[in-house]
């Protein structure tokens, strides 16, 4: 192999097979094509840099095509090429049916004339394709697609690359494990000093709790609920065998627990699974009701007793449609002192369908549905002071869009960078969302291949409804569109450890904390690095403008097709513009005097100087990272 082609690798990554003479027709390049333990890779001869590229998990589909070359040179629409150039008049021609005949005829044969190549095409889950014409001698190509098709899914959780990227330092302590993060979420909602030192379960209990709240270790070890965290916060009213009991009539034992609490309000928004049917509820009633506390400062508008909404997230007719599995929704005679709210959000199988009909803007009738859903959730909390109680069937793929995007309205933390990890931490990972199912990937004791049915675009769904609201209200956030696509694409590539497996107590059993890289040490090096700016810092992020909720009206939530994320592939310069600015502005920076640069770092109270390295500042969501 080409000494060149070593700087492209990262450390552990190994070369599988190589393919020379290759051309990559997307920017018509000739090259190498590689196959590693991690990407599918090409290398162009002549510039000698990196284009083409795809990591092996990101991977949708493979096939294996002849592709008109010529064809594909003059463009996509060959034929309206050859009318032309047949230098016939097209309106008289599909007027006569012979000269019609004789038209068709002198096009095909046209076509059939120039040369056919054998060429490989990859479609991504991130939309791009990527097509490869292979020289017509070449008998390697099977070689590769073979070689693609083994290592894009691997049917072993440890045959992801996140398992064997052995050079990136492990976490040895529990200052970087989930449940640590996790606890230290819960510390901010209390208004507790964070101890770095390890705590007992019965001190974090103790810590960890209010007049109305606190922190349960009642799933420590996850057998009450598989696809719950280890702590979680309810009401102090409810006592721990009381929630056992609750439990089971909830589906996957999946009961009410609280997301995010309003310090000011004592509003609640919490979570859950699907009641189940035909099953006594008293305990659930008890344990939903303990939300409503009474409120902290009644108005005349709003009386003492505390509103409850509770929103399901399905369609009216699916949720009585689950009826028929022991499912089902709130019954009204039940849940009296409640309101029942349907959404109308469709499932995961038709969000699948929807990805691919884009153009068609399925996908983007179904982000408004997501991004009014949860304004009208944060709307409740905002200014009616309500507790929300949020469930669709299992609880851990609209639930999780809703509740997140609500807890990023409702709270100005969640729109920085330690923010926007703690609500991942929260509400995706440690609320057991099913990574592994979505991305048709291998999980802990799993033999059988992954089901292609379970596989959709929900967190690229999520994360697409931060990018329209940065639209709206640009400078409420923190970080910039292109960290949200950079984000989505660390994911997808299974390079990091956090989003494996399908809940906490499965990465906790496949030692994903001392096994893999973290995605968040990972980007706190990286920040670290780039110094004050850097491509994912939103250069018109003003705190002092947004401190407290944002709340969209319906009329305005109008979603565009997410330019940074999709046209990236197909019109790079129009995807680019974000980063553009931020490297002119980066530029600007570099080139003023010392003493501007010295007071624009005392004037910001949001950085923190690295302890070493040549940078100059470290953002402020690094040290949270860590």
């Amino acid at each position: 192999m080409d000494s060149f082609l070593l700087r492209f690798l990262l450390a552990d990554e190994q070369v599988l097979t190589m393919l020379d003479g290759v051309r990559l027709l997307n920017t018509n390049n000739d090259g190498i094509l590689l196959v590693t333990n991690f990407q599918f890779l090409f290398v162009s001869k002549g510039e000698k840099k990196k284009l083409g590229t795809i990591p092996l998990t990101t991977i949708a589909k493979i096939e294996d095509i002849t592709v008109n070359l010529e064809q594909y040179n003059r463009g996509e629409y060959r034929a309206k090429h050859y009318i032309q150039q047949l230098n016939l008049n097209l309106n008289s021609a599909i007027t006569e049916n012979n000269n019609r005949v004789l038209l068709q005829g002198k096009i095909k044969q046209s076509l059939q004339q120039e040369q056919a190549v054998r060429s490989i095409q990859v479609t991504g889950y991130d939309s791009r394709i990527l097509t490869f014409a292979v020289k017509s001698n070449h008998n390697d190509q099977g070689t590769v697609v073979a070689c693609l098709r083994k290592y894009a899914k691997p049917a072993d959780l440890r045959g992801l690359f996140a398992f064997r990227n052995l050079s990136v330092p492990r976490a040895v302590d529990n200052r970087v494990s989930p449940e640590f993060r996790l606890l230290k979420e819960y510390h901010r909602f209390f208004h507790k000093w964070f101890s770095h030192s390890p705590s007992t379960s019965f001190e974090i209990q103790k810590v960890l709790e209010n007049k109305w709240w606190r922190v349960t270790n009642i799933n420590s070890d996850y057998s009450l609920c598989q696809t719950y965290p280890a702590h979680l916060r309810v009401p102090k009213t409810i006592s721990d065998e009381e929630l056992k009991e609750a439990s089971k009539s909830r589906k996957k034992m999946r009961f009410p627990a609280i997301s995010w609490c309003d310090s000011g309000s004592g509003a609640v928004l919490a979570r859950s699974s699907q009641p189940i049917a035909m099953m006594d509820h008293n305990e659930d009633v008890k344990l939903v009701y303990a939300f409503c506390t009474p409120r902290i400062k009644p108005t005349d508008e709003f009386s003492v007793n505390r509103k409850l909404y509770i929103v399901d997230c399905r369609p009216w007719t699916s949720a009585q449609a689950n009826k028929l599995t022991r499912g089902g929704t709130e019954s009204a005679s039940t849940y009296q002192e409640a309101e029942i709210v349907f959404l109308g959000i469709l499932n995961i199988h038709d969000i699948r369908g929807s990805f691919t009909g884009l153009r068609e803007y399925e996908w983007l009738n179904y982000i408004r549905s997501i991004l009014v859903g949860a304004s009208w959730i944060a709307e409740k909390i905002a200014q009616e002071s309500a507790s929300v109680l949020v469930h669709c069937s299992d609880g851990w793929d609209r639930t999780t869009q809703l509740v997140g995007l609500a807890s990023i309205l409702l709270d100005p933390y969640y729109r920085t960078f330690s923010g926007f990890q703690a609500v991942v931490e929260k509400d995706w990972l440690a609320f057991g969302h099913q990574f592994a199912k979505r991305m048709g990937l291998p999980t802990l004791g799993e033999k059988e291949q992954p089901n292609e049915k379970e596989i959709s675009p929900i967190l690229l769904q999520w994360l697409e409804c931060i990018a329209q609201l940065m639209r709206m209200y640009p400078s409420a956030f923190e970080f910039s569109s292109i960290f949200l696509v950079d984000f989505m694409d660390a994911v997808l590539s299974c390079r990091f450890g956090n989003f494996l497996c399908n809940s906490e107590e499965e990465r906790a059993r496949a030692d994903v904390v001392n096994s893999c890289p973290c995605i968040w040490e990972h980007l706190a090096d990286m920040w670290a690095s780039c110094g004050m700016v850097h491509k994912h810092m939103n250069t018109f992020y003003n705190p002092s403008k947004y401190t407290g909720a944002i709340v969209p009206p319906a009329s305005a939530l109008t979603p565009i097709l997410w330019p940074e994320f999709y046209l990236r592939w197909t019109c790079p310069l129009e995807s680019q513009r974000e980063s553009d600015y931020v490297e002119a502005l980066k530029s600007k920076k570099d080139a003023e005097p010392r003493s501007t640069v010295a007071e624009l770092e005392g004037s910001h109270t949001d950085v923190a100087k690295p302890s070493g390295g040549n940078c100059r500042l470290r953002v402020v969501g690094s040290n949270v990272l860590m």
